[in-house]
């Protein structure tokens, strides 16, 4: 049982090539982003974390604007994955939520990163 144990928890580590970017996502106000948007950035291949880093605000417009932190597995520099962030920006900016609210405006605010390895 131990093994199995120790082989699971070697199973569950994250993979040491990931890297993450932060965004900022405006939506329309009623726009559910936990839960319905977070899934559905989620579900973008590549993409295995979404959190938001700080407090939602609001814009002078009176939409939301969150922070969000995207890891992901596709290295943003190999020729393969070329064109995966603006993709991806793109992707997020067409989102509704379950009730029809949109995603605004999907805006890079800092260069990918290759995310810390965890232990």
């Amino acid at each position: 049982m131990k093994a199995l144990l120790e082989n699971w928890n070697n199973f569950l580590l994250e993979r040491e090539d990931s890297y993450h970017i932060i965004v900022d996502v405006v939506s329309e106000s009623k726009t559910q982003l936990y839960g319905s948007i977070f899934n559905k950035i989620r579900a973008y291949p590549g993409v295995t974390i979404v959190k938001a880093t700080e407090a939602v605000r609001t814009n002078e417009n009176g939409d939301k604007v969150s922070r969000l932190d995207i890891k992901f597995i596709a290295d943003p520099n190999a020729a393969q994955s070329s064109g995966y962030l603006e993709k991806l920006r793109q992707n997020i900016k067409t989102m509704k939520d379950d009730d029809g609210n949109r995603v605004l405006a999907a805006n890079l605010i800092e260069l990918p990163k290759k995310s810390e390895p965890t232990s």
